[in-house]
C-alpha cells in the first residue's frame, strides 16, 4: 500500500474500542479497483484485501549457462532461485529470447486476531497489529470510489491533542501513542483531515 509517512500513529487499542468485529467485508466494499499508477490492481473480497500485479521481462538464452545455479528454463517454465526461494514464471522461447512473465499477489490485510476489521458510521476501520499496538486505516466508499485514509503527517498531531486524552508524543514527533475513546475516536473521524488514497472500481 503506497502510503506517505511522516510520523507513525500507534493505538493501544483496535479502534473504535468496545465496538464488535466483522466476520467478513460488506459486499459493497467487495471488487476490484484501479490505482492510479496502473500498474497494479487492488482486491477487496470477503476476507482480504490484496494486490495483483504483472512481473515480466526477457533474458538471451545464452546467458542461462552463466546463471544455471539461479535460473532454470524448461517446459515453458522459467524457475528463478533467490535466496532459498523459488519463483515460477510462465515462458516462451521467440528465437533467441525467452520471454517471461508472472502474476505476483501481496496481501496488505487478512481478517484473523492481527488484523481485525471493525464498522463505524459507513466506514470500515482496518486495525493491523504492531507488536503490541495497532495500526489504524479508514475505508470508506463514494459511489465507485474507494478512499483509504489514514494518520501520517505532524499536523495531524495538532488535530488530534486537543480531542484525545490520553495521547503521548515523542520529543522529535515521529511517534503518537494513543488510547481515544469511542466518542474520541468518532470525533477524529468527524475531522476528515487524514491522507488519503484513491481507487476507482472497476467495472464488471
Amino acid at each position: 500500500m503506497h502510503e506517505l509517512y511522516g510520523v507513525e500513529f500507534y493505538f493501544k487499542d483496535a479502534q473504535p474500542v468496545k465496538d464488535s468485529e466483522l466476520n467478513s467485508f460488506p459486499l459493497k466494499f467487495r471488487g476490484v479497483y484501479t490505482i492510479t499508477d496502473k500498474e497494479r490492481d487492488l482486491y477487496i473480497t470477503d476476507k482480504y484485501i490484496y494486490y495483483e500485479y504483472l512481473i515480466k521481462g526477457s533474458i538471451n538464452k545464452s546467458e542461462l549457462s552463466s546463471l544455471k545455479d539461479s535460473v532454470v528454463y524448461s517446459d515453458g517454465k522459467l524457475i528463478l532461485v533467490e535466496n532459498g526461494l523459488k519463483t515460477v514464471y510462465e515462458a516462451k522461447q521467440k528465437g533467441d529470447t525467452i520471454y517471461f512473465s508472472t502474476m505476483i499477489r501481496d496481501t496488505v490485510f487478512g481478517i484473523s486476531e492481527n488484523d481485525k476489521l471493525k464498522h463505524i458510521k459507513g466506514s470500515l476501520v482496518l486495525n493491523k497489529k504492531d507488536s503490541v499496538y495497532w495500526n489504524v486505516r479508514i475505508l470508506s466508499m463514494q459511489k465507485d470510489t474507494l478512499i483509504w485514509s489514514y494518520f501520517s503527517a505532524k499536523e495531524d498531531c495538532k488535530m488530534l491533542k486537543p480531542i484525545v486524552k490520553d495521547i503521548t508524543i515523542n520529543e522529535d514527533t515521529t511517534k503518537v501513542f494513543l488510547q481515544p475513546t469511542r466518542r474520541e475516536f468518532v470525533k477524529l473521524l468527524s475531522k476528515g483531515t487524514f491522507n488519503s488514497n484513491i481507487y476507482i472500481r472497476q467495472k464488471e
